[in-house]
C-alpha cells in the first residue's frame, strides 16, 4: 500500500485539483 502507481497518483491529484479548482471559483463568484 505504500507503492502508489504513477497513473492512480496523476488521477488523484487531477480529481483534487478539479475539486480545489471549483471552491476556488465558486469563492471569486461569490465575491463579484
Amino acid at each position: 500500500m505504500g507503492v502508489c502507481r504513477r497513473a492512480d497518483c496523476v488521477g488523484c491529484v487531477l480529481s483534487i485539483f478539479d475539486y480545489w479548482l471549483e471552491k476556488r471559483r465558486k469563492k471569486t463568484r461569490s465575491r463579484r
